[in-house]
């Protein structure tokens, strides 16, 4: 099957919709599958990875096809950048537009591609504009599947969209095994005791907040934060780095996580019941639940 899966993540980057994008191709195509990925150039807004290429930051193989397409600087951009990707999904002859973009989903329907909406949260926590366009594509019979990522958002989707109740598929996120370290990564501390890790953004209720009580509880433990803005990082650093057993070890390429991985004896993932999310808007506790 051919899948152009349409996207408005800036790739590369360090957001980790651009990750489970670029995990989501890797995995189509390690099921057979043709698989193209459509995603916006724009110039100044682009992470900068020197002379290592998209497949290797972000840590899968070069199994699928990637092209970029201008975003549009004027008014409007958003949904220009749609119909311009839309329109190249349908030269391609996709089989299956994929996508967590609706807009994008939107504009390939219209477009004539079959179309698969993947959501992460309810309908009623995107804005008004977005709604409405949820709205057009949940009628349009190029709607195929809506995919969401937990029990949780199925039942939600049930209950708003009974309609839609027989197209909707539970697809829970997942990850790859970890198999062992590309490279040797050395922590920081003292190699000796426990060593515990955590990986992700520093956002209010992704558990950053419990780690400082956890550290100071459990002085003979290693505690190593991987990730989060550089002023979240110096926020947090100013709070928790006083213990002497919690470590800030910044950004790391998506690439180059596994390699922590393998070093930590315990991973955390102690998220609140609302977590934020990028932007500071939204909620992604329908990831969890």
């Amino acid at each position: 099957m051919k899948i152009v899966y349409l996207s408005n993540s800036l790739i590369p980057s360090r957001t980790a919709n651009s990750i489970h994008v670029m995990r989501m191709c890797a995995a189509f195509s390690a099921n057979g599958h043709d698989v193209r990925l459509l995603a916006p150039s724009r110039p100044g807004r682009d992470l900068d990875i020197g002379s290592g290429d998209v497949f290797k930051y972000y840590g899968v193989e070069e199994s699928f096809d990637v092209q970029f397409l201008a975003w549009p600087g004027i008014r409007g951009s958003s949904y220009i950048y749609a119909m311009l990707a839309a329109r190249r999904a349908r030269r391609n002859r996709a089989d299956i537009v994929y996508t967590r973009f609706l807009s994008g989903g939107v504009a390939a329907a219209l477009t004539g591609s079959p179309v698969i909406y993947e959501a992460h949260q309810p309908v009623h926590d995107l804005a008004r504009g977005t709604r409405s366009l949820f709205g057009v594509l949940r009628r349009h019979p190029a709607l195929k599947r809506v995919v969401v990522i937990t029990a949780a958002l199925q039942r939600r989707f049930a209950v708003d969209y009974p309609e839609l109740e027989d197209r909707i598929l539970v697809a829970h996120d997942g990850a790859d095994q970890v198999s062992g370290p590309s490279e040797h990564v050395d922590l920081q501390g003292s190699p000796s005791g426990l060593q515990v890790g955590y990986i992700g953004q520093l956002y209010p209720g992704k558990g950053i907040e419990l780690i400082g009580p956890l550290a100071q509880a459990c002085p003979d433990a290693k505690f190593h934060i991987i990730g989060g803005t550089e002023q979240d990082v110096a926020r947090w650093r100013g709070k928790l780095e006083e213990s002497g057993n919690v470590h800030f070890c910044g950004f790391v390429a998506p690439g180059q996580v596994q390699g922590y991985l393998s070093r930590f004896d315990v991973v955390l993932a102690p998220f609140q019941r609302k977590v934020s999310v990028f932007g500071g808007c939204g909620d992604s506790a329908w990831h969890v639940i």
